[in-house]
């Protein structure tokens, strides 16, 4: 944030608003409608790794490399992981082993965690990036399923209309149940429903001759929710530019393709989002174990854009411009890959 930023004349900042607008499409290169389930990627029954482009899956294949299977070698060492049962806190302080509302004391339990991995991975894609700040995902519910396409998925939590926060770089324990209820069964995928993301970027903004270094915050409501007191529709947001001055632009977002091993579908204004395990998740109904499953974004260097050769423009410095110009193109908007870990592998 920056404190009391100056007032610009109303000519640039009339420019300034022209190119947080142009941001929407140049920003999203997405096709019109979503990718359907018969255009899963092959790998999405088997795979548990992939790419995951433009926040929660959206985005180009700048980053992926033949076999569709970007920044794996940059995964963090799934021995490496915070287990259910360790002492560790996320970044907001929550106790990683704090018991969840949905878990009776004494009984076994299911908790889902999301993490932020800052692992550098060697991309080789040829493109500058940076690792956003002001990281955070919202998402409310969690879901078990028997295969990709379950008709009737076994809820696991739902936080309704307050969901968890995961502060990214971080660990953070999104929810849990209990086992008693769950039936027994062999889980091959999990199921979540996406609120909103928002992260922070650094930019350098072109208009009317001048260079106004400053940061650009992007918020997207995948689904309908609210955020910080103000509802919003699904696709909905705004980008925010703050330098010498602070500009905000509502936006209305496109609609995202899959990334290979992710199943997107919004169902009733809930954007919902579904992925496999490395290895089936058994469960025994009523079995006093703790079992977990960790989701792990790659986000090192995970803004990732092409640099252009513009006057004024510099390599390695995200340069936007507005009409007739345009941002230089974003290729990877906040994770270049993931894995996840569970407490059986």
């Amino acid at each position: 944030m920056v404190p009391n930023p100056r007032p610009l004349p109303s000519s640039i900042a009339l420019l300034l608003c022209a190119a947080l607008v142009a941001l929407g499409p140049a920003l999203g290169g997405c096709p019109d409608e979503p990718v359907g389930p018969s255009e899963l990627d092959d790998d999405f029954e088997a795979d548990a790794g992939g790419n995951a482009q433009e926040d929660v899956g959206a985005g180009q294949d700048a980053a992926t490399d033949e076999d569709g299977a970007a920044g794996q070698d940059g995964a963090a060492d799934p021995d490496g992981a915070v287990d259910a049962d360790s002492g560790a806190e996320d970044v907001g302080g929550q106790d990683a082993n704090a018991p969840d509302a949905n878990v009776d004391a004494g009984g076994g339990s299911i908790a889902i965690f999301l993490a932020g991995d800052l692992t550098p991975a060697n991309l080789n894609d040829g493109l500058s990036g940076q690792t956003p700040t002001n990281y955070a995902i919202g998402l409310s519910r969690y879901e078990l399923l028997l295969s990709a396409h379950d008709p009737s998925p076994t809820p696991c939590f739902d936080h309704g209309d307050e969901p968890r926060v995961a502060e990214m770089p971080g660990d953070t324990l999104m929810g849990s149940c209990p086992t008693q209820g769950v039936p027994t069964a062999v889980y091959t995928h999990g199921r979540v429903k996406v609120d909103w993301v928002r992260y922070t970027v650094t930019g350098t903004l072109h208009a009317v001759g001048r260079i106004l270094p400053g940061q650009f915050t992007f918020f997207r409501a995948y689904s309908d929710t609210t955020y910080e007191g103000v509802p919003y529709r699904a696709n909905h947001g705004w980008v925010r530019f703050e330098g010498i001055t602070r500009v905000e632009i509502p936006q209305t977002f496109p609609d995202v393709p899959d990334a290979p091993g992710f199943h997107s579908q919004k169902v009733g204004g809930e954007f919902l989002l579904t992925f496999p395990y490395l290895r089936p998740l058994p469960v025994v109904e009523d079995d006093p174990g703790e079992h977990w499953a960790r989701f792990h974004w790659h986000i090192h260097e995970a803004f990732r854009w092409e640099d252009q050769a513009h006057d004024g423009f510099v390599e390695g410095t995200w340069d936007v411009s507005p009409p007739p110009g345009q941002p230089e193109p974003v290729r990877v908007f906040g994770a270049t890959g993931y894995h996840i870990t569970t407490s059986i592998d």
